[in-house]
């Protein structure tokens, strides 16, 4: 049985804690916690693009290699973009969303939770693809999902997130 995304997640932790830590996060006006899943969720991607295509130890060299050089990626696009100011803006790291979600999973499925988590508080692959404030299309969810993009599957996408608010609209009536 070969080794799972648990076993990269545990191996490569501490470097995801070190490359947090040591990142300009103060600069950027994110907290510790922001960067480490800015870290994870490219950890993830690396491991949905290439765990089925190569073995382990390559998968994660090739991750390891990605978290350093992502590091860098994150600095400048947001040094450009967030404006220095003489005090650090409070980070509330999603947790109103969180217990909006949480109340929310009690009526839905789990894929239907997944998706209304994902709609709510995104995660920041999805940030960065959409103008804030912004509904999220469905082609994106989708390619966050890693599943096909067809007119058939964003219909479906656009049918299920539906299904989600009318559940969730007849439960909390």
């Amino acid at each position: 049985m070969g080794k799972s995304i648990n076993d990269l997640l545990s191996e490569l932790h501490p470097l995801i804690k070190y490359l947090a830590g040591t990142s300009d996060y103060k600069k950027l006006r994110f907290s510790v916690s922001d960067m480490e899943s800015f870290f994870t969720e490219k950890l993830l991607y690396v491991w949905m693009k290439w765990s089925e295509r190569l073995p382990y130890e390559e998968v994660k060299a090739i991750t390891i290699a990605s978290l350093y050089n992502y590091r860098g990626k994150i600095y400048k696009k947001y040094a450009k973009e967030i404006p220095l100011a003489d005090h650090p803006v409070p980070s509330t790291d999603g947790e109103p969303y969180r217990d909006l979600v949480e109340e929310a999973a009690q009526y839905l499925t789990q894929d239907q939770a997944v998706v209304l988590e994902i709609l709510v508080d995104p995660p920041f692959y999805i940030r960065d693809k959409v103008v804030a404030g912004k509904r999220i299309p469905s082609h994106v969810v989708l390619e966050y999902l890693d599943m096909p993009q067809d007119k058939q599957t964003v219909k479906d996408m656009n049918t299920f997130r539906r299904q989600i608010f009318t559940s969730l609209e007849a439960q909390l009536t």
